[in-house]
């Protein structure tokens, strides 16, 4: 759907603690905000990837054990030209201010992860259909059970959306509740019995309804135009 496996992006960029299990949550904070990154490549409207560029020295920080006094000055850069344009749309983000960070990432590899977030706020800058309201739970502020419980309901507000972009259904022949309140509105002869059929129809599922509606404004028409039609009375003495 995306151009390729998410799964396979997420074992190949998640990082397990050496020695350890991650606790259940953790691959699936992993594994959202890469999801989120990927429909982000492959569905915003630029004319390559986005490319990324990290300045500060990361080394210092990653060895010294990302200490908070070592932040000052990392950051990432991000940008991609937008179709129809000519110059690319850049946005840069400084790891010191970043407050909220569930993931375990921000740990086992900070400069992956603040890429991520780069690109996430590039999209709902530049181009924030592509991936509408969605959050992850890096991005919120809240507890990391909180957090796993979030991913879970965005995971199904994403499956109601996909479903919504799927293929409407045939329609279904019309039910056996349909065909009687169709074949009143059509036996009516007046508006008096049309108006009867109302009650009925009301019980009608929407799409069915919808239907019946249509049959007995067609009726209803019918029945009025017929009213209207004027009464030759042939008066045989003024014919004689």
């Amino acid at each position: 759907m995306f151009g390729g496996d998410p799964s396979g992006h997420a074992m190949a960029h998640e990082s397990p603690r050496s020695g350890t299990e991650n606790p259940p949550g953790e691959w699936a904070l992993g594994y959202e905000a890469q999801l989120v990154n990927a429909v982000i490549n492959t569905m915003a409207p630029t004319k390559d990837r986005l490319h990324y560029e990290w300045f500060g020295d990361w080394d210092k920080y990653i060895h010294a054990g990302l200490q908070k006094k070592d932040e000052d000055g990392l950051g990432v850069r991000v940008w991609a030209t937008l179709k129809g344009e000519t110059e690319p749309r850049q946005l840069e983000i400084l790891l010191k201010p970043i407050t909220v960070r569930n993931s375990p990432n921000w740990k086992s590899d900070p400069r992956q992860q603040i890429a991520y977030l780069a690109v996430k706020r590039w999209s709902r800058l530049y181009c924030p259909d592509v991936i509408l309201g969605v959050y992850t739970p890096d991005e919120l502020d809240m507890p990391t059970e909180k957090a796993i419980n979030a991913v879970l309901q965005k995971q199904s507000k994403t499956a109601s959306l996909l479903s919504k972009l799927a293929p409407a259904p045939e329609a279904e022949a019309p039910t056996e509740a349909l065909d009687r309140v169709l074949e009143k509105i059509q036996a009516a002869q007046t508006e008096t019995e049309l108006a009867e059929v109302e009650d009925t129809a009301k019980t009608l599922p929407p799409a069915a309804l919808k239907t019946a509606r249509s049959a007995y404004k067609d009726k209803l028409a019918s029945l009025r135009a017929a009213d209207e039609q004027p009464e030759h009375v042939v008066d045989a003495e003024k014919e004689e």
